[in-house]
């Protein structure tokens, strides 16, 4: 069941492949990412990005939010917080290059006298950033945003670690377990021993309701994302503890018994988190199965990384189930032709 033949049927522009390669994406992205800040007088860091450019930042701000003083948002919109200023780091994400909201960010930021760096692959974000003499890293081109992940997350976590905000992670570890999430989840690893393939399985013809608590938050977001845009389904998702305190009401309703509970979770967690997960676990009594994911490695960065990794692999999987290609986004685009059109039309 889902072997690679019937994947190939419809992963005709090679999502899977992309995908396979993680691993060596973050490698090099971490080997790679040279650039370097004095940061010595910086109040606040602003990750500025939209959708798969975005997923990042969430990301970095969760791996150092305990562990850094200076505070990290994501700016996922047009403009920019009032506080931000000149003692303000942007870190501009857009992998095309072309994203409006990101583009309309940096050019405020420029404007505010904030220290900026930019990842991108191409397009207008490169030559602003040329212009301006900006520091940028530049991915390889000719991917998926969504699939480019490890070149719009890792650089951002290695500009800090090289401007001496954070300390180095053992990027060594994160490489050897995703490289064995690899080849527990390829397509050749038959589904009883393949957890991807049976989450996939299991979230087929239902609604996935994703669930994640503190590091594994955007993990679970992130799951939600690609189920949406690799295997054209609908998702939903929460976090811990807040969804204690509201969603799960909800689920005492039996219109609830067509979704399925993915928990994000990690192994070796806390006690704590232990404990306030399990308390919910009898609240999804309609649910049509719940799947426990634990993320496997030693450090915060490793468990993030291969929760998504996981994750990544249970999308495609969906999408073959579903049978549709999970590399076109056709309502995305029709959206950013359709606000063009207003926008050229208002300016025409």
């Amino acid at each position: 069941m889902l072997s690679r033949e019937q994947i190939n049927r419809y992963d005709s522009e090679g999502m899977l492949k992309e995908l396979e390669m993680y691993p060596e994406m973050c490698l090099k992205a971490y080997q790679k990412t040279d650039i370097q800040m004095d940061l010595t007088n910086i109040k606040n860091i602003v990750i500025t990005g939209m959708g798969g450019s975005a997923i990042g930042g969430y990301m970095l701000e969760k791996l150092l939010r305990n562990k850094i003083s200076t505070p990290i948002i994501v700016n996922r919109d047009y403009d920019l917080p009032k506080y931000v200023d000149k003692k303000t780091l942007l870190l501009t994400v857009s992998y095309s290059g072309n994203t409006k909201e990101t583009l309309s960010s940096i050019k405020k930021a420029l404007k505010k006298g904030c220290k900026i760096a930019c990842i991108t692959s191409n397009g207008k974000l490169q030559k602003i950033a040329e212009k301006n003499k900006i520091k940028t890293f530049q991915p390889p081109t000719g991917l998926q945003p969504r699939a480019a992940f490890p070149y719009l997350f890792i650089p951002l976590l290695k500009i800090l670690e090289n401007s001496n905000q954070t300390k180095k992670h053992d990027i060594e570890e994160t490489i050897k377990t995703l490289k064995q999430i690899k080849k527990t989840n390829q397509p050749e690893t038959p589904i009883e021993k393949n957890i991807a393939k049976k989450t996939a399985k299991n979230l087929k013809n239902t609604i996935p309701v994703i669930y994640g608590y503190q590091k594994m938050e955007p993990v679970a977001y992130r799951w939600k994302c690609q189920i949406n845009e690799n295997a054209k389904q609908f998702s939903i998702f929460n976090r811990y503890p807040e969804l204690n305190h509201n969603e799960v009401v909800g689920w005492s309703n039996p219109i609830t018994k067509n979704m399925t509970v993915c928990l994000i979770r990690e192994q070796n967690e806390p006690q704590k988190t232990t404990q306030l997960i399990n308390a919910t676990k009898n609240t999804f009594k309609y649910a049509k199965n719940i799947n426990e994911i634990k993320a496997p490695g030693k450090t915060p960065l490793t468990k993030m990384l291969s929760g998504v990794y996981i994750g990544d692999y249970v999308s495609i999987y969906l999408a073959t189930l579903n049978k549709v290609n999970p590399t076109p986004v056709k309502p995305i685009t029709k959206i950013k032709n359709k606000l063009k059109k207003m926008e050229e039309q208002k300016n025409g």
